[in-house]
């Protein structure tokens, strides 16, 4: 048995220790392997590997990022449509082992790289979600009842700094009221009249034209902002 065992070891093909790669951490999933027994490696890859745990990666604004947390729940919106809970692993980290890894995950001038992890994923979903480029929605934040809010459009800014919307009579006069803002989302923002009367149904002026627009303040749920 020594013997043969010796004679096996004489008869293999020895491997430059230049050409082995030592992977940092386990475990790894293979990916696809491009050779056969028997194949003469002609300087392309052997086989290609990939992180166990699947990580997205996307960029947001800068002012987004302070708004982000980590393990802030995330949602990951699947190109076929369904959707994949994910958690905040990282906000403005280094480049790591991601799913849809190429341009779009490295931050750029006044962008922060973030990388969510699926919680809970199918092997089909895995699939799939490698390579892709995918959608990623993070709220940050809530409120906790309905609220007044107006287009975004209809703020305008006072002279001393404070935010103002320009609100129209039955009659078409207009007056200033000075309000409050609160959260922001989808072309609406929280509202709250400091100096005035401001009420769901009240017609307000959008844009600079100065002309009367027919947006009214309306209800509004709740905020939030997208990752990615």
């Amino acid at each position: 048995e020594a013997d043969l065992a010796e004679a096996r070891l004489a008869g293999l093909t020895p491997l430059p220790a230049g050409e082995v790669v030592y992977l940092p951490t386990t475990p790894r999933r293979v990916d696809t392997v491009d050779v056969q027994r028997g194949s003469v490696l002609a300087g392309g890859a052997a086989m290609r590997v990939s992180g166990a745990r699947l990580q997205i990666a996307g960029t947001v604004s800068a002012a987004d990022a302070e708004l982000l947390e980590v393990g802030s729940p995330a949602v990951i919106a699947a190109p076929d449509g369904s959707e994949v809970t994910g958690t905040v692993e990282e906000v403005g980290g280094g480049e790591d082992d991601a799913a849809g890894e190429g341009e779009g995950d490295q931050p750029g001038a006044g962008r922060t790289r973030v990388v969510v992890v699926p919680t809970q994923i199918t092997e089909e979903q895995r699939a799939m979600l490698q390579g892709s480029n995918v959608r990623i929605t993070i709220p940050v934040t809530s409120t906790t009842e309905a609220v007044l809010a107006v287009p975004l459009a209809a703020l305008d800014t006072g002279p001393g700094g404070e935010a103002r919307v320009d609100v129209l009579d039955d009659d078409g006069a207009s007056s200033l009221v000075t309000v409050r803002t609160g959260l922001a989302a989808d072309g609406f923002v929280e509202v709250t009249a400091v100096d005035g009367e401001l009420a769901e149904g009240d017609r307000v002026v959008v844009g600079t034209s100065g002309e009367a627009a027919d947006d009214d303040a309306t209800g509004a749920d709740e905020g939030g902002e997208d990752g990615g």
